[in-house]
């Protein structure tokens, strides 16, 4: 199942965060790229022990074993300049950017190497004011230094970590820590599988990897190092280790660990050798594999490695085993093979279930999005799988979201958005309904082999929003098509991988595979709902259990203003006469007809709702309708009576239903006594395009027999009804419109 996809490039920035466990194959070929020296017009003051993020087009070199200043970076002018001394030294940690401004959390104090210990408060430094502050203090039980820390969703998680100095008698930690910085609370998670310090910790699609470090409480400290690769998922709250198979393959403390186009890349290191690794390993979290890259100018180890404009730079750290000697120069690597693209993509005023078309150049929501008209500090909401949404920045892709305009925006707001294309990506479905999007392209098949296990994803299990869910399938494409930049629900009976691809392979396999549906809803009796924008939904009813039941799920619901109609049990099957439906007009009157009775019975549909007035009664026939004017009606009571089938005093033909349709209708009919019927279907110019031979039909009242235009293009056509009854032939004739 898991293997490499050598299209597929992907450009995550480093330190942001994707969500609950998509998974997304990354860039596999071997990269055209080699670390340089970058010439600079200055040096900064050499240090180890330090961290190194990009922010607002500078790098910014901070902390570091003794007491160090801010030292700032220009890439455009190769250029360093001189900002603030924190307090007092700051050394071991995983700087981290956050809300502008640089956080210091996890972090050890103190001078080498046993009195060192982990820094009581969390502390930040602000790029536009050069200055240093102390935030909330960190509890008693979980202060440490040599942490591995990133943001996630508004949160900062620390693992690992060590206190007490260096060797015997230090302590070094498993610990895991979520640290809100918008509150100050500070919360304890399970352990990590192991003890691990000297290591930076990397998040990709809503999962936390641990690769590299050392357990730094021994004796033999440059010895301990650690093979093993814990992840952590944050969709399922849990750890596991890979497979020893799949350790690091030169395991080393004190690495620079980022992303970097949808691998973990593990740069330099120490271990028990003089010199400071110059090893450069990419780490594919798809394929859980590693491959070499080039190798670093300078060995070096005990510094952070930070991405500005596709480009890695790494300055300062140690090129020796141990802390000297400090470093003060600075290298590069890019890869300039992968192309960048643009992407217009257009959405709504009000509320749109989008996907990102393209991995963008940045995950943060603000800045993907900053030409359209947002409603302020609304933040995307995405499905979290438990009964509710909740508000995110960082956008991933594999991942759709909720986005808001303001309702006086244009209409369609079109944002252009720059980066790579999606090509193949696999995605991580949890039992129950999942937002989804697909790659970058149109028309990819949703298919029952598709996923594994194969058949996780029940037929006409697919949705798509626009101003109302809508069914993103038909009977030709049963299970359903993804367009590039739209947002879906789709439902699953049981964990399982997604596996989609822009051409060939499974998903053009089978595309035009007939579903079962159709043929299981012409025994259900159907009610059609639909508003005054035409948005609607047919719901159906029977009196013995579906087949297929888990299709007829729908997703949960949007906001009010939108339209929505659904029974009870949040489905649009009923598997009973008699129940209740929730509806959202979104636009009035509403209208509900009595589309068919359940095969084999006939019978009127009694509906009821209350309004300010009193509570509404109607009893409808088949084809029958009613309208709803009040915003009020939220819950409409629906009861089907079944009534002995009286002949009819002669033949009549009620029409096709549904009409318009896609691609089956049933033309319906009385039938005053046993019979023969013959059905054609005519073009506007009289060519017959297709007939259903005479078929044996018995009396009664809205007989009916279906038509399958599948064949046909879509337009209007006219049909010819004739009915033989004995010696009298009736002769009637309809029209309907046929849509693809």
């Amino acid at each position: 199942m898991w293997y490499v996809l050598a299209s597929l490039f992907l450009f995550l920035i480093a330190d942001t965060a994707t969500l609950n466990a998509q998974n997304v194959a990354p860039n596999s070929g071997q990269l055209d790229a080699i670390w340089s020296t970058v010439a600079t017009t200055n040096e900064p003051d050499a240090r180890h022990e330090n961290g190194f993020v990009a922010y607002n087009g500078k790098l910014y070199l901070i902390g570091g074993r003794g007491l160090k200043r801010v030292q700032i970076f220009d890439p455009a002018t190769d250029t360093w300049t001189n900002g603030a001394f924190p307090s007092f030294q700051l050394h071991h940690f995983q700087a981290l950017v956050y809300n502008n401004l640089i956080y210091v959390i996890g972090a050890y104090t103190g001078t080498c190497c046993d009195a060192e210990s982990g820094v009581s408060h969390v502390w930040t430094y602000n790029p536009a004011t050069d200055s240093w502050a102390q935030g909330d203090e960190i509890p008693q039980d979980r202060r440490r230094g040599s942490t591995g820390a990133v943001v996630y969703n508004d949160k900062i998680y620390i693992v690992g970590g060590i206190d007490g100095g260096h060797g015997d008698p230090a302590t070094a930690y498993a610990s895991f820590d979520e640290y809100d910085p918008n509150t100050g609370q500070w919360r304890v998670l399970p352990d990590a599988p192991r003890v691990r310090d000297h290591f930076h910790a990397t998040v990709f699609n809503g999962k936390l990897y641990l690769i590299g470090g050392r357990d730094s409480s021994v004796n033999s400290i440059t010895g301990a190092t650690i093979g093993e690769i814990d992840v952590y998922d944050f969709g399922t709250n849990t750890w596991s280790t890979l497979p020893s198979t799949k350790n690091l393959p030169i395991p080393r403390g004190a690495p620079a660990t980022l992303l970097y186009q949808g691998e973990i890349l593990v740069i330099g290191g120490e271990t028990t050798q003089t010199l400071a690794h110059n090893q450069t390993e990419a780490f594919n979290p798809i394929t859980e594999s590693c491959r070499d890259l080039a190798p670093l100018v300078v060995g070096r180890h005990a510094t952070q490695a930070a991405i500005f404009d596709n480009a890695i730079y790494l300055a300062a750290g140690s090129a020796q085993k141990g802390g000297a000697p400090e470093l003060d120069s600075i290298e590069r690597y890019e890869d300039t093979n992968v192309q960048l693209i643009q992407y217009n993509q257009e959405l709504k005023p009000g509320w749109n279930m989008a996907g990102l078309p393209i991995t963008p150049t940045t995950t943060d929501y603000q800045s993907i999005y900053d030409d359209l008209d947002l409603v302020a500090g609304l933040s995307p909401l995405t499905w979290d799988g438990d009964n509710s949404y909740e508000a995110f920045t960082s956008l991933s892709i594999g991942k759709a979201f909720w986005i808001r305009l303001n309702d006086n925006a244009p209409n369609p707001d079109t944002q252009t958005i720059t980066g790579t294309a999606i090509n193949a990506m696999q995605i991580s479905l949890t039992e129950g309904w999942n937002m989804i999007a697909g790659p970058s392209c149109d028309n990819v098949f949703l298919l029952g082999s598709s996923t594994d296990p194969t058949g996780a994803i029940p037929e006409g299990s697919l949705y798509l929003f626009d101003d109302g869910y809508e069914p993103a399938y038909n009977e030709v494409f049963a299970r359903g098509r993804l367009d590039q930049g739209v947002g879906y629900w789709v439902f699953t009976t049981k964990d399982a991988i997604l596996d989609l691809q822009c051409s060939g392979g499974k998903n053009a396999a089978d595309a035009h595979t007939a579903g079962t549906l159709s043929t299981e809803q012409d025994a259900f009796g159907s009610l059609h709902v639909r508003n005054a924008a035409g948005k609607s939904q047919q719901l159906l009813f029977t009196d013995s259990p579906a087949a297929t039941s888990a299709a007829y799920n729908l997703p949960p619901r949007a906001d009010q203003r939108y339209f929505d109609a659904r029974f009870r049990n949040n489905r649009r099957l009923l598997e009973a006469t008699a129940g209740d439906i929730r509806v959202q007009a979104g636009a009035l009157p509403l209208t509900l007809q009595f589309g068919k009775a359940p095969a084999g019975k006939s019978g009127q549909l009694a509906i009821s709702y209350q309004t300010p007035t009193g509570i509404q009664i109607h009893d409808l026939r088949q084809g029958q309708s009613i309208e709803i004017h009040d915003t009020a009606v939220e819950l409409v009571h629906m009861q089907f009576i079944d009534a002995p089938d009286a002949l009819p005093d002669g033949f009549t033909l009620h029409g096709n239903y549904p009409n318009p349709f896609n691609p089956t209708t049933r033309i319906s009919f009385d039938m005053p006594a046993d019979g023969d019927v013959e059905i054609q279907v005519l073009d506007l110019l009289g060519r017959e395009v297709l007939r259903e031979s005479a078929a044996q039909v018995a009396a009664g009242n809205q007989r009916s027999v279906s038509i399958d235009a599948r064949s046909l293009p879509a337009g209007t056509y006219v049909y010819r009804v004739t009915a033989r009854l004995g010696s009298e032939v009736f002769i009637h004739s309809g029209s309907m419109v046929l849509l693809k």
